[in-house]
């Protein structure tokens, strides 16, 4: 008999209700973080290494072919090896005649990894007794259960009844993902916070496998269980305190795209964030001048055209660029042991030739020095925008669109912005933002508003789109939960556009440049249409237009002068 039990009833403590001894003990389950499943653990986080249930404690190494830390073994006494990338023999699978490594052996023959995994995910009525079940066996041309081959096989989970991939307890891979959000949003009592309960049912309708890797790597999680934790309610302030990481900005993607957060101009909020933390860095010398600079004219400025229009990303970036030039400014007027007071049209130029590719930021904070009177009389240079002379020869602008219509191993989505770009020339930035709904067709064929407009489209880029419609491509957890049309190209926070630098990296990734494409099609449709039509149609600035008009013109004059010569 345990001794501690002879001591408790000594002292008069009832016999049930003593705890068990130290060989019986086990731990509470906690989320281990190598294998992510609810276990006992075995040892503590302690600095680096995670949370460690007893069966990763024993089978767990660093694999020499990844080279992270996971369950496995040593192959032949030797190199450790992941489950992951533990070297299996190849077969033909009998599902896609594939040689691949062998996930299973069924009835119907031996089955692949991914096809293991497809019919696992995707239970099919059997044709024996006609239930939704994971298909096994081949007979008569149709797929059979486990029960109708007589197999012990058992995919129905425990708790729900459906046929599925089992994980933990016999448990199919949706019962525990959403057990573990709900721990996730839970509080100390384990009921859902009420705030949360949208993130809860939009996690239940997200694909489970998605959410299991979220709960298991996302740092963004982390973030949520720390607010959680902390009793606070949830707010876009709440997640301005921390510092604004991919985490944070996934997080708060997350819980707008549920309904827990309002809708809010994102750019010119982390415009906000980061001219804030910025200034308060600098040293006293800089604050007197560099934050009404910040606040007063590029801060005021952009929440002025947030007001008046679309407020994007390389708006706030070009305006970061400002701040940042007029800090380098007077850090270099410092090394110069030169005052602003001492501002002088030597050091103007100076700072402007050390820096001849980077001008156009620093010459904002110049004019408003000067219109306050720091630098009365000097001579700092405009902002000029010339038109570009960057373009692409005919025959390769129409090859790359040719590319872009017919080549299918070119990604869909890289197509059909690769054609319109070719087509019309509109930047990526408003590409991205396509909504469903400016895609449409009648009788005379197909359209795509661009601004006000609709523009007729050649029918080879028409069934791309229709393609791309169909394709529902979506890149995140959850679907946008507010009403209105979706992206033509969505992103992987809920609710936003993709991101158009990771769609101008996929065009240039197969040939397909942005700039000399972009601006060779602007020159073409100058030179075809007068320009108030192309500032209707694509969207651009009249002024612009008329611009591109008179260049594509002195282009034509120029090319026919030197044909003739």
């Amino acid at each position: 008999m345990d001794l501690r039990y002879v001591e408790d009833l000594e002292s008069g403590l009832q016999p049930g209700r003593v705890g068990p001894c130290r060989n019986c003990y086990r731990p509470p389950p906690r989320l281990c973080g190598i294998c992510g499943d609810y276990a006992p653990i075995h040892s503590r986080a302690k600095g680096s290494k995670p949370d460690t249930c007893y069966g990763c404690y024993r089978n767990s190494g660093e694999c020499v072919v990844c080279g992270k830390t996971r369950r496995g073994a040593k192959v032949g006494g030797e190199a450790f090896h992941c489950a992951t990338c533990w070297p299996r023999k190849t077969q033909t699978c009998a599902i896609c005649d594939n040689d691949d490594v062998v996930g299973a052996r069924w009835p119907l023959g031996t089955v692949c990894r991914r096809c293991y995994k497809f019919r696992v995910n995707h239970p099919s009525p059997c044709h024996g007794c006609g239930q939704t079940r994971v298909l096994v066996g081949v007979e008569h041309g149709g797929g059979l259960c486990t029960t109708c081959c007589g197999l012990e096989l058992n995919f129905t989970c425990r708790r729900c009844g459906s046929d599925g991939n089992l994980m933990v307890d016999h448990t199919c891979m949706k019962c525990v993902a959403a057990e573990r959000v709900r721990n996730l949003l839970s509080d100390d009592t384990g009921t859902v916070i009420p705030q949360l309960q949208p993130l809860l049912d939009s996690l239940a309708d997200a694909n489970p496998g998605s959410v299991i890797t979220w709960l298991r790597t996302g740092q963004s999680r982390k973030l949520l269980s720390q607010l959680v934790a902390e009793h606070r309610e949830i707010t876009h302030a709440a997640l301005d305190e921390p510092p604004q990481r991919h985490a944070t900005h996934n997080i708060r993607a997350l819980l707008v795209g549920a309904g827990v957060l309002p809708t809010r101009n994102e750019p010119l909020a982390q415009l906000e964030l980061w001219s804030e933390r910025t200034l308060t860095q600098l040293p006293r010398s800089q604050q007197h001048l560099i934050r009404p600079f910040a606040d007063w004219h590029v801060v005021r400025d952009a929440r002025r055209r947030a007001a008046r229009g679309p407020y994007r990303v390389g708006a706030a970036s070009a305006d970061r660029t400002q701040i940042r030039a007029a800090i380098k400014s007077l850090t270099w007027l410092n090394a110069q042991r030169a005052g602003i007071e001492n501002l002088s049209q030597e050091h103007i130029d100076g700072f402007l030739l050390s820096r001849p590719s980077k001008t156009h930021p620093v010459i904002a904070f110049f004019h408003w020095l000067q219109a306050r009177g720091f630098a009365p009389g000097l001579d700092v240079p405009t902002q000029t925008s010339g038109l570009p002379n960057d373009f692409q020869d005919f025959e390769a602008h129409q090859q790359q669109l040719h590319r872009c219509l017919t080549d299918e191993s070119i990604p869909l989505e890289a197509r059909v912005a690769g054609a319109l770009v070719r087509l019309y020339a509109p930047p990526l930035v408003l590409i991205v933002e396509f909504t469903t709904d400016r895609f449409h067709r009648d009788d005379t064929g197909a359209f795509l508003t661009i601004d006000r407009h609709p523009v007729l489209l050649p029918p080879t880029l028409a069934r791309l789109i229709d393609r791309l419609i169909a394709s529902d491509a979506i890149h995140t957890m959850i679907r946008p939960g507010g009403p209105g049309p979706a992206y033509l190209f969505p992103g992987r926070p809920p609710g936003r556009p993709r991101h158009p630098h990771s769609l101008r990296e996929i065009l240039a990734e197969h040939g397909l440049p942005i700039r000399t494409a972009r601006n060779t099609a602007m020159i073409t449709a100058a030179g075809e249409l007068p320009p108030m039509v192309m500032s209707d149609l694509f969207g651009i600035d009249p002024g612009t237009a008329q611009k591109w008009a008179h260049y594509a013109q002195a282009s034509r004059a120029e090319y026919l002068a030197h044909a003739h010569t």
